[in-house]
């Protein structure tokens, strides 16, 4: 972050001001993976912090919400009342976001609120109807796109007639290599 340029722009956003989310939200994935649940909690809900202060731009340069990351945290660290206010959140900024549905069924189920749980689950079947990626628990799948990107969770989807033809980068795809590169720039200057 540090070493980035404060000219440095990413479309409407400072490259500096992602590179905090990005530092933020990776230090906070640790620190869960290493259950110090506290410091996780507290870099993620800065990392949001940061993220809601971005400027609107299509596609937007932080393409996850940190949000989904933060609520799934929660939830492992068994805070599934604030887990379920993250994921609520996000699906007022995202209404119907099929990440943001099954976190909030998540929590449902740990509140054992089955009739709650049962109502998200019908709205997650809906606007999941066209997804090429199942969503198959409550941190495996956004841990796996967080790691192994969209192509290491395909691998992991039942082989299809369509997946062999080839597909023009989507305009996630396009913006994700966008900020890689950034990232990539970053380092460099370091």
């Amino acid at each position: 972050e540090s070493a980035m340029p404060p000219e440095a722009m990413e479309s409407f956003n400072s490259a500096k001001v992602l590179l905090g989310i990005a530092s933020r939200s990776l230090e906070g994935e640790i620190q869960a993976r290493r259950k110090k649940y506290p410091e996780a909690i507290q870099l993620l809900e800065q990392a949001v912090k940061i993220e809601d202060g971005l400027r609107y731009d299509e596609p937007p340069n932080w393409p996850i919400p940190i949000r989904h990351l933060l609520g799934a945290v929660l939830l492992q660290a068994g805070k599934a009342p604030l887990a379920e206010a993250v994921y609520r959140a996000d699906l007022e900024r995202n209404p119907e976001n099929g990440w943001a549905l099954a976190g909030l069924r998540n929590c449902l189920g740990a509140r054992r609120n089955k009739a709650a749980a049962g109502e998200v689950e019908s709205r997650l079947s809906k606007a999941w109807a066209a997804a090429d990626v199942k969503i198959d628990g409550m941190l495996g799948s956004l841990y796996t796109m967080m790691n192994e990107g969209v192509d290491g969770m395909a691998a992991r989807q039942p082989a299809s007639p369509a997946a062999a033809a080839p597909v023009e980068k989507s305009a996630a795809e396009a913006n994700a290599e966008r900020f890689l590169a950034m990232f990539e720039a970053a380092f460099r200057v370091a």
